[in-house]
């Protein structure tokens, strides 16, 4: 009903629309939204002797259902990415622990693909966070990922297979969104050339 109403609704009201409004748009999300404020922030900070505070004030719960590493009261976005790496490994322990807890009981090999829910606890928002990862930390995840794949009895991709595949998915979306935030600053390295996109100096 929902998706009904706004679809219906999206239209009427876009001309008022922030252009920085991330829920509820089409093509556009959580990821969106913390990939443009890490955008911002990583901007500021190649400036000499700047630093950055980062305070988010979520009226509509609309970030309900973000990674909580990420999204809290503060960001401080140079600190060390130990700690979100170790919550993450925790997260898909368990998942990995329930995992194994089903196949225990002779659950067929689809059943268990379908219940298989622990890449989706490590890799929740993999674009906005996975370039930071120490090789130390990918090993880790990796090796989570490699024995949930022996439980389903599937081999899965690694974590940088599924970063990259991601981080090209999103940019694609935002080249092909001329109303993405982000949209200008993406083209901006955009060879005239040949049309390829120029790494930042």
């Amino acid at each position: 009903m929902e998706r009904l109403v706004l679809d219906q609704l999206r239209p009427i009201v876009q001309p008022f629309l922030d252009p920085l409004q991330f829920a509820y748009q089409p093509r556009l999300g959580v990821e969106d939204a913390i990939i443009y404020l890490l955008n911002c922030v990583y901007a500021h900070l190649d400036k000499p002797a700047s630093t950055v505070r980062v305070m988010f004030f979520d009226f509509s719960s609309t970030f309900n259902t973000v990674w909580s590493a990420l999204l809290g009261d503060e960001l401080t976005v140079m600190r060390d990415w130990a700690k979100n790496i170790d919550a993450l490994y925790r997260k898909g322990q368990s998942r990995l622990y329930f995992l194994r807890r089903l196949r225990s009981f002779n659950i067929c090999w689809t059943m268990l693909r379908i219940f298989y829910v622990v890449a989706s606890a490590i890799l929740y928002a993999v674009a906005c966070w996975g370039s930071r990862l120490r090789v130390a930390d990918a090993n880790r995840l990796n090796k989570l990922i490699l024995k949930a794949g022996d439980v389903v009895g599937v081999e899965l991709d690694s974590l940088m297979a599924v970063l990259e595949r991601k981080t090209l998915s999103k940019l694609q979306t935002i080249m092909e969104n001329g109303s993405h935030p982000l949209y200008d600053t993406v083209m901006r390295h955009r060879s005239t050339f040949s049309a390829r996109l120029i790494l930042p100096k």
